[in-house]
């Protein structure tokens, strides 16, 4: 800012009372600041010498700042000032910072085996089923066209023969491997990439918009959960490399998670960015029916989860007095209720439930004692000393989102008894069908679910003890704002600072001997010092200066974390613990190498008996076969779907397996 523009005001800032839904518009947020002390002459008490004196001891780090002046003497003025307002900010947000970095590169280096592995994926049993006759209409020279008319046309057969999941049916028809085999891993990459992408997006949501915290807490926490859900997943072969199974559920609860964010916006009637215009609450609206629609359309655990919390957010948000939102709400409810009544009303179950569990389902009652009883177990098997160190890793930043948010987080119990009855509710489908919890996979979303409740609950337990301790004392009552990502905010401290740097360079040039500017100029120059030593103090008011007790507990943290890692990473009992320890130990050993080969190889010689003429064909079993990767294997004999589905996807009448004599 030069001298004679405009004075340095303090920017439209995102203030929020607790209590308040969403962010302030610009007009209504600015909030005038305390007035400066002013002299006879109109202008701040500071002179302009003394603007520049404060300025000095600033950058030659007298004050305390942990920066010298000559190490800044030669950037150009602007970037000197932007980097004096980002320093005179950082100290408060380093730990928090480094820890949400931390976490974030273990997340990735976590990732890097599992998607490495993904290489060498191959498709087994269901994935035959669903997609072979959208493999034999591209290999029949149909095009895409012709696979697509397939996979409808097997979404209609299973409709009425087994089960009416239509929109899982669709994506299961096209699985990867129809198209080519060597295609098939990039399911797994995605299933993962998706699955990290929502629980972002969700957690952004919860985080940043409804509790007002800021970037490294959001980070933290998606990082922590994903490690978890990622880690920790009962099936890692069921949950992202069984192209069927993964994309039949881990897809789907993703999908519900971005489904739950864009119904709380909605919801809130704003996003970060501010309130929702009617178009972009139509539309919004719109794009979240076609989304519930779909959801609606993939298995049943999901559905019943997704239909609880759509009803839900509708529920809360009449509730609460926005009948014109919870009206918004109510079309997506009843496209996901639609959807679902459809799925569960289609002739297939009713063959299905005849043919596999004819004595196995529970009626209603014992349907919910069932479930009840193994939302307890399971909470208690799954709390587990990871879950338990994530959760440590995790209370510091939950303190501080508490602090800042604007939610009374009043009855702690209450959204402890929601969540239970919430996990409870996933038992039930496979209770009241099966009369068991069901297989690994179906458990792998409902581990992924109660992650995040745990989460919920416990970021609403320590906003309940925050609280507390507010009104008795303990802690400082912060306004529930955080200057440091306001970009209005953010622009006029660095304009400020320039500003104070104008002030300084005019007094040091004075002092030197050199002419000094008008009077006006000088006037205007004092005054800009002055309000940038206001916007100085009040941005360094509403969060106090990080304790060493938080740093210390955060480093204390890091490094148990670090350590735990590297303890499982070191001991080989633990190798298949942890998804991504067990990818590194299959391919580091060669074992993922191999099951790949020997996969290879015997889609090689399918295919070249076929062209040779025969029509039945003997295969040996794998002897490779990576936790991760290896899902199972063909029977030896043709009484079942896997061996009659591969045999029809090369053409052959019979495909059966035999164990070698190295076997």
């Amino acid at each position: 800012m030069r001298a004679g523009g405009p004075k340095a005001a303090p920017a439209p800032g995102r203030s929020m009372k607790r209590g308040s839904a969403c962010p302030a518009s610009p007009a209504s947020a600015t909030e005038a600041p305390a007035a400066p002390a002013t002299g006879a002459d109109g202008h701040p008490a500071a002179s302009k010498a003394a603007a520049a004196s404060t300025f000095d001891r600033d950058l030659d780090g007298s004050s305390g700042a942990p920066w010298d002046r000559s190490a800044l003497s030669s950037l150009p003025a602007r970037l000197r000032a932007a980097a004096t307002a980002f320093l005179a900010r950082m100290p408060e947000r380093v730990p928090y910072a480094l820890m949400a970095a931390l976490l974030l590169a273990l997340l990735a280096a976590c990732l890097v085996p599992m998607v490495q592995i993904a290489t060498f994926d191959h498709s087994y049993a269901d994935d035959w089923h669903y997609g072979v006759d959208a493999h034999l209409a591209l290999e029949a020279g149909g095009g895409l066209s012709a696979a697509l008319a397939a996979a409808v046309q097997e979404v209609r057969d299973t409709f009425f023969s087994w089960q009416g999941t239509y929109s899982a049916i669709l994506l299961m028809a096209l699985q990867p491997g129809v198209f080519s085999e060597a295609l098939y891993g990039l399911g797994a990459v995605a299933i993962i990439a998706v699955l990290a992408a929502s629980t972002f997006y969700a957690c952004g949501v919860a985080v940043r918009e409804v509790l007002g915290a800021d970037r490294p807490t959001w980070v933290a926490a998606s990082c922590l959960v994903l490690l978890l859900q990622t880690q920790l997943i009962p099936s890692p072969v069921e949950g992202f490399y069984w192209y069927n199974s993964a994309i039949y559920y881990t897809f789907y609860h993703a999908l519900t998670l971005v489904m739950l964010g864009m119904a709380v916006r909605i919801a809130r009637g704003c996003t970060r960015r501010g309130e929702l215009a009617r178009v972009g609450m139509l539309l919004r609206a719109t794009a979240l029916c076609a989304l519930a629609l779909f959801v609606a359309g993939g298995n049943f655990v999901t559905g019943v989860v997704a239909c609880l919390l759509v009803a839900g957010a509708v529920v809360a948000t009449a509730c609460l007095g926005r009948p014109r939102r919870a009206l918004a709400l109510a079309p997506a409810l009843l496209a996901l209720l639609a959807g679902f009544a459809l799925s569960m009303a289609a002739p297939g179950n009713a063959e299905r439930q005849a043919t596999q569990y004819p004595d196995d389902a529970l009626g209603v009652l014992p349907t919910l004692l069932r479930s009840g009883c193994a939302a307890v177990e399971y909470a208690v098997l799954w709390t587990g000393g990871l879950l338990i160190l994530a959760l440590a890793v995790a209370l510091p930043f939950m303190v501080r989102a508490a602090r800042r948010s604007p939610r009374a987080f009043a009855r702690p119990w209450a959204p402890a008894l929601l969540a239970f009855a919430l996990f409870a509710a996933s038992f039930t489908p496979t209770f009241y069908s099966m009369g068991n919890v069901g297989p690994g996979r179906v458990q792998n979303i409902r581990y992924d679910l109660f992650v995040l409740l745990v989460f919920v609950c416990a970021q609403w337990l320590v906003g309940w003890c925050v609280r507390r301790l507010e009104r008795s004392g303990a802690f400082e009552v912060l306004p529930a704002e955080d200057p440091w990502w306001d970009e209005g905010a953010w622009r006029t401290d660095l304009d400020g600072a320039e500003a104070a740097g104008e002030a300084a360079r005019a007094a040091g040039a004075a002092d030197d001997g050199a002419p000094l500017p008008s009077a006006a100029a000088a006037a205007d120059l004092a005054d800009e010092a002055g309000a940038a030593c206001e916007v100085s103090e009040r941005a360094a008011v509403p969060v106090p200066a990080a304790s060493p007790r938080a740093a210390a507990y955060l480093g204390v943290c890091a490094i148990v974390l670090a350590l735990v890692t590297v303890a499982f990473a070191a001991d080989a009992r633990h190798a298949s613990d942890l998804t991504a320890l067990s990818a590194a130990a299959s391919l580091s050993d060669g074992t993922a190498a191999e099951y790949d080969r020997q996969v290879t190889d015997r889609l090689a010689y399918l295919a070249a008996a076929r062209e040779r003429g025969e029509t039945e064909v003997e295969v040996p079993y794998y002897s490779a076969r990576p936790r991760v990767l290896y899902m199972g294997e063909i029977r030896d004999n043709m009484g079942n779907y896997i061996n009659y589905r591969l045999a029809q996807w090369f053409g052959l009448d019979s495909v059966v397996g035999y164990s070698s004599p190295m076997q």
